[in-house]
């Protein structure tokens, strides 16, 4: 956790490193709770609240429910609304993303990736659905975006492209994703290089972002992964200088 401020106009900054996970039982959601009393405290501006993921509609009546269902995401959204400030998704779109790393790398492969972020994320969380259904829906997701890509992501290429790349690791071993879909593992394969070429385009637009606002006046209350966290920890400090 960061906790920056108040500087002289009464703003701070607040981030929360979180770990991915929608078990409403860990620790750290009472830690986000007080966390976030305390940012309400101390702050004496407007206020506005980050948080990663795709956005989420409506609004859940309980914190237990909204974490089964949304992670520390919804917990983020559940305490925001409770309290009346505004929730933001400073995440460069899809499109964005995928055009942006198509650049630098074959689309297969970052289509490939995509698809095996997911099903990482899949393991990360308590889900009802069976794996076979993540993949399915993990490649149909990619294929929405078969402009950009330029072909059509389905089952038949997504098993060629993983026997090419991993022809001994079974796809659904949940340490071989964590492994490939690791960013700071960036020089052990290229779809570990994708992933962290990825964060750091994320990083930029969150970063820009949280500058805009600050600038703007309000007080910031962040709540993110711990690998944005370490990144992004050291620049948001430059703000109180």
């Amino acid at each position: 956790m960061l906790k920056l401020g108040p500087n002289p106009k009464g703003q701070v900054i607040y981030f929360f490193g979180a770990r991915h996970t929608n078990n409403p039982k860990d620790v750290q959601f009472i830690q986000l709770k007080n966390f976030w009393d305390d940012f309400l405290s101390e702050s004496k501006t407007d206020k506005i609240v980050f948080v990663e993921r795709e956005k989420i509609e409506g609004a859940s009546k309980q914190y237990e429910e909204t974490i089964i269902k949304n992670g520390e995401a919804g917990a983020a959204k559940y305490l925001a609304d409770e309290s009346g400030v505004e929730v933001m998704w400073p995440e460069p779109s899809r499109e964005e993303q995928i055009s942006f790393l198509c650049r630098y790398f074959k689309p297969q492969l970052v289509a490939y990736a995509f698809i095996t972020r997911n099903l990482s994320s899949w393991f990360k969380h308590q889900r009802q659905s069976q794996f076979s259904d993540a993949v399915e829906h993990s490649i149909k997701k990619e294929a929405k975006f078969e402009k950009i890509y330029k072909f059509i992501p389905d089952t038949i290429w997504f098993n060629k492209q993983h026997d090419k790349l991993f022809a001994n690791q079974p796809v659904g071993d949940k340490n071989f994703l964590d492994s490939v879909t690791d960013p700071n593992k960036k020089d052990n394969t290229t779809v570990n290089k994708i992933i962290a070429t990825l964060s750091e385009m994320r990083n930029d637009y969150i970063m820009e972002e949280i500058k805009k606002f600050f600038d703007l006046g309000k007080s910031i209350f962040v709540v993110y992964g711990k690998g944005h966290f370490i990144s992004l920890g050291p620049r948001i400090k430059e703000l109180f200088k």
